[in-house]
């Protein structure tokens, strides 16, 4: 079960360095947030002002979150795939909610490139993909 409280508390107490790492009990409630959201438990008003009280109060927390939203996308594509359209669609509904509290270079970086087509944070996923494949090229 998600208590905002606790998890803000935890975030707070724990140091910077060790919070990404070792504590389960904070990844277990973020991804308990995220699901609740995709299930339709909470609105996805909701768990946007969850994620950014997160994210205000200890800003390592973005990564953390961001981690937790791709699994729980990949949890929701393969749903999607066997029928369960909604759960996908709540799922981009909160994720296009939850945007303004990540960093958008975050957000591009991890994200599925499918993903950022679907909440239009990338409003041509195809060119984005080839555009980072290419620099990626360049880079080797």
């Amino acid at each position: 079960m998600f208590s905002l409280r606790r998890v803000k508390n935890l975030a707070i107490m724990i140091p910077t360095s060790t919070l990404l790492e070792s504590h389960d009990e904070v990844r277990r409630s973020v991804y308990a947030l995220l699901e609740s959201g995709a299930s339709g438990k909470l609105k996805a008003t909701q768990v946007a002002a969850a994620v950014g009280e997160l994210v205000i109060a200890k800003a390592e927390m973005a990564s953390l979150v961001m981690d937790l939203f791709n699994l729980v996308d990949q949890e929701t594509q393969a749903t999607s795939a066997g029928g369960k359209k909604d759960h996908r669609e709540r799922f981009v509904s909160m994720y296009k909610e939850c945007e303004r509290y990540l960093p958008e270079a975050t957000i591009k970086e991890r994200a599925e490139i499918e993903t950022l087509g679907e909440t239009g944070i990338v409003k041509n996923h195809k060119k984005f993909f080839s555009t980072t494949i290419k620099l990626k090229t360049k880079l080797l």
